[in-house]
């Protein structure tokens, strides 16, 4: 296991996945997508592996 941890932007998940900012945080609150973690007052940031993981999860459906 990798001891680097790889955190995304919004816009970094927003071209990962080709979606918008606003679908990103609907797929969040509908559990689909991990939440982020709040690094600061206004700074949000996905691990990248668990944001991969989801998107693996939804092709296997």
């Amino acid at each position: 296991m990798s001891d680097h941890i790889q955190l995304l932007k919004i816009t970094e998940v927003c071209a990962r996945l080709s979606i918008g900012r606003s679908q990103v945080y609907r797929l969040v609150q509908q559990k689909v997508l991990p939440p982020p973690i709040h690094i600061g007052k206004r700074s949000a940031r996905w691990v990248a592996s668990e944001i991969d993981r989801a998107i693996l999860q939804k092709i296997r459906i």
